[in-house]
């Protein structure tokens, strides 16, 4: 089963442990991306036109892993080392989750793209409310309808800065809004480590 682990915290030391953690625990990990501070939030609240703030949340790394099940990964979100904050455990979707019939002879993966010159790497990812910081380590077994859920979906794109990447993902915004048929929206750009 594919699953998303996120780590809130306000400690980014935490990122390393837990990974060190899930490759001595040999867990398969298909992703692990480290979020940096600097970023900002776009919000689109019906037809007013978008607004964009300097303004973070205390997400500092996310892991794509597969697992046997979900308890499997909430058992692996227990026992991850590391101090106060939040792990996040909720499904991270494939084709096959919608139907599309799996691929008898499925391609092997392929590598990341290429870095080009002068650019940098930024994840946009859906923001389901504005979160509360936590004073403990807390276990999210999601997706959740409350307020601490956090990533709703998300894209990496490369450009040169974050300008460059919240004019990128701007109309991800309206899709998601329009698609969802939510009045209002919140996308969270972040650069990666």
């Amino acid at each position: 089963m594919r699953l998303m682990m996120t780590l809130s915290a306000d400690m980014a030391h935490n990122a390393d442990a837990i990974s060190a953690y899930l490759a001595t625990e040999r867990v398969n990990l298909l992703g692990f991306e480290q979020l940096l501070d600097e970023g900002a939030t776009i919000t689109e609240h019906g037809d007013a036109p978008a607004v964009v703030e300097r303004d973070i949340s205390p997400l500092r790394a996310l892991w794509i892993v597969d697992v046997p099940s979900r308890a499997a990964a909430v058992e692996l979100a227990k026992n991850a080392p590391g101090g106060d904050g939040t792990l996040e455990v909720r499904e991270s979707f494939t084709p096959q989750d919608f139907g599309v019939p799996p691929d008898p002879d499925p391609p092997a993966p392929s590598p990341p793209p290429v870095r080009k010159p002068d650019t940098h790497r930024y994840i946009a990812f859906i923001r389901s409310h504005a979160e509360e910081k936590m004073a403990r380590r807390f276990i999210l077994d999601g997706p959740f309808s409350e307020s601490k859920e956090l990533v709703g979906g998300y894209m990496i794109v490369q450009v040169r800065t974050l300008d460059e990447a919240v004019d990128a993902v701007r109309p991800w915004l309206r899709i998601h809004r329009e698609g969802q048929g939510v009045d209002r929206a919140t996308i969270e750009v972040r650069r990666l480590l």
